[in-house]
């Protein structure tokens, strides 16, 4: 299994470079729906892969990346 802690320590490296991007370009709202995809699969698919990741590691990992690209959105203020 994955270690919670590097993931999450990754996952935050990736929303803070998100949120760096989305202060100089507009995030496209596709990319959103990606993510949430991205975690929906993940959550299904890595408990029965060799390197698993626990369920609550990917699932707040994932939403600091979500929460970051939400705030890089056009409509977001």
């Amino acid at each position: 299994m994955l270690s919670a802690g590097v993931f999450l320590a990754g996952c935050a490296i990736v929303a803070v470079g998100l949120l760096l991007a989305g202060r100089f370009a507009v995030m496209p709202l596709w990319l959103l729906g990606a993510e949430v995809l991205l975690t929906i699969l993940g959550l299904f698919l890595f408990g029965s892969f060799r390197y698993q990741i626990h369920k609550n590691a990917l699932t707040y990992g994932m939403l600091l990346i979500i929460v970051a690209t939400f705030a890089g959105l056009a409509t977001s203020d």
